[in-house]
């Protein structure tokens, strides 16, 4: 049985990091089925992990 850390733990749902990134939940949807964007399956739920949503945009450049 593999255990994770408490920031481990995919919390945040699909709105939410669409939210965040400033990217429609279709655009979402289009990373996470591109790879670029980690997604889990939690019970029936779709969620992502608050790190990987930081990684992901620490990785992207600056919009003017």
């Amino acid at each position: 049985m593999k255990y994770i850390d408490e920031q481990d733990r995919p919390s945040v749902r699909p709105r939410d990091a669409a939210r965040q990134l400033g990217v429609s939940f279709r655009h979402l949807y289009g990373l996470i089925d591109a790879g670029k964007l980690p997604a889990y399956k939690v019970d029936r739920d779709v969620m992502l992990r608050q790190v990987d949503i930081d990684d992901y945009r620490r990785t992207q450049p600056p919009t003017a």
